[in-house]
């Protein structure tokens, strides 16, 4: 399944984000081109795991990851600003809102995700959990607007 996910893959624009230290983050492959008003549909592969102490919330109003390959564990923020881990495996669907901020620890060397995002409607950034500090995007270069 993995090689034929990456060979559809390759039919799509994309582009890759690397983390602050340089490392391969994630490749996001464009299934409808880069308009994202009305929302979008892309294929994320995830190179490596999110970065320790912070979270990272969505600018879209919604969206939803069906995980095809692979595995992550989520850290997710809760209400009362704990944080909580859940496993995520092939063929389980992730809902994520506007308000929610999560962090992706991968299991495996690499995850494939099917993810549809909503309209845009705000702008993200990072949750630092011991701070609990909010910090825009716009503040790390590397990261996907």
């Amino acid at each position: 399944m993995r090689k034929f996910i990456q060979w559809m893959a390759n039919f799509f624009p994309s582009i890759t984000v690397f983390l602050d230290n340089q490392v391969k983050y994630l490749t996001r492959y464009y299934v409808f081109g880069k308009d994202r008003k009305l929302g979008n549909i892309f294929i994320h592969q995830f190179h490596s795991s999110d970065e320790l102490g912070e979270l990272h919330s969505h600018p879209w109003s919604w969206s939803v990851g069906l995980i095809l390959v692979g595995g992550y564990v989520e850290e997710r923020r809760m209400k009362d600003d704990s944080v909580k881990s859940f496993r995520r495996r092939p063929f389980t669907f992730n809902f994520i809102t506007k308000n929610d901020f999560h962090r992706v620890d991968l299991i495996d060397d690499d995850c494939w995700t099917l993810f549809i995002a909503g309209p845009r409607t705000k702008s993200w950034g990072f949750w630092d959990r011991n701070t609990k500090v909010f910090r825009d995007w716009t503040t790390n270069p590397n990261s996907i607007a």
